[in-house]
């Protein structure tokens, strides 16, 4: 193996369109080094964050161009550095990867062993319990302080965060508002017990929320920003919590979109309410926690993975060159649950 060529999606400019800023290029195996472990990659995950990183906008991760790209993926142990424990991380053991800086868009990657998280089999459903599973279910808990018996929001519901995030609010026994933008989202939803689907392209948000909620949300999920987020913000209740997870509707352009809400300290004293940001990343000491509650959950069929594995015109993700694809199918915004590449031919 060693020796042989490898290929990997790398960012080469700065871009909005990922065509314009990625390009496939090869690279060679050679053995890792110390302190490393080689993995081959079977699934890669994509995440709104790209469109951050490769717009050069994403401060946490500010690499010189080229760079490598992607934040996660699930793959098999193929070597270990010589002084890598070869009982705690065997060859051929299945695990999860979250990268600290981005390189996982590629056949092969090299990863400390604090970004390698072993899980039972090569099953990619396991992919959306990740970055995904771990900031809703953290976020919710750490962020929301969401309570039994609590209204909670949760936007872009149907997404790979989203969905994991309805069925967590559920689990604590929340009353869960999904909101979404098609009807099949809607659907979707509802079959994972959303108690509440909104259509805010067809539906009146705000007349909803104030004939069906006239108490308010106490969470409010928030990934959308913008007119969005104004709107959401009048409808918080009393002690309300809106969780800042992200901005979409902003990402494909100038990141966090501005918001402008008058009075805002007044508004906030008025409710006893709070804005809380949420970074997942700063709650690694919870990480393996909380992975291993939502793999058990999967594993008993207690929580639902959605995964969405084609283009919006029915072309299967399969392949590097398929994660430009992927990325676009998730700037689109026409992803349903968990955006995956499959590298494996």
């Amino acid at each position: 193996m060693e020796g042989s060529k490898f290929t990997k999606l790398m960012i080469y400019k700065h871009s909005n369109d990922i065509r314009e800023a990625a390009n496939v290029t090869e690279a060679c195996i050679k053995p890792p080094n110390n302190g490393e472990i080689l993995v081959r990659n079977y699934f890669v995950g994509v995440n709104a964050m790209d469109m951050n990183v490769m717009t050069g906008r994403s401060k946490l991760f500010a690499d010189k161009l080229p760079f490598d790209f992607g934040m996660e993926s699930l793959g098999v142990i193929e070597s270990i550095g010589i002084d890598i424990d070869p009982k705690q991380y065997p060859i051929g053991q299945a695990g999860l990867i979250l990268a600290r800086r981005p390189k996982t868009y590629a056949q092969y990657v090299y990863v400390q062993p604090m970004e390698f998280y072993p899980i039972p089999d090569v099953n990619r459903h396991y992919l959306g319990l990740l970055d995904c599973g771990l900031t809703a279910s953290i976020g919710l808990d750490m962020a929301g302080k969401i309570n039994s018996g609590e209204v909670v929001l949760i936007t872009a519901a149907a997404g790979g965060t989203g969905h994991i995030a309805v069925q967590w609010a559920k689990s604590k026994g929340c009353k869960v508002i999904g909101l979404c933008s098609t009807e099949s989202k809607c659907e979707f939803l509802r079959s994972i017990g959303c108690d509440r689907v909104i259509n805010y392209k067809v539906d009146d948000l705000d007349r909803i929320l104030d004939d069906e909620y006239p108490d308010g949300l106490d969470v409010i999920w928030e990934t959308i920003g913008g007119d969005t987020f104004e709107r959401l913000f009048n409808h918080l209740a009393i002690g309300g919590r809106i969780v800042i997870v992200g901005a979409i509707s902003g990402y494909k352009t100038v990141g966090f979109p501005q918001i402008s809400i008058d009075h805002l300290p007044t508004k906030l004293m008025g409710k006893s309410a709070s804005i809380v940001g949420f970074r997942f990343r700063h709650y690694e000491r919870l990480f393996t926690q909380y992975l291993t509650e939502l793999i058990d959950l999967y594993r008993n069929n207690r929580l639902m993975v959605r995964l969405d594995t084609k283009t919006i015109n029915g072309k299967d993700l399969v392949g590097i060159s398929s994660i430009i694809d992927a990325i676009e199918h998730q700037q689109s915004g026409l992803n349903l649950g968990k955006v995956i590449v499959s590298l494996q031919q």
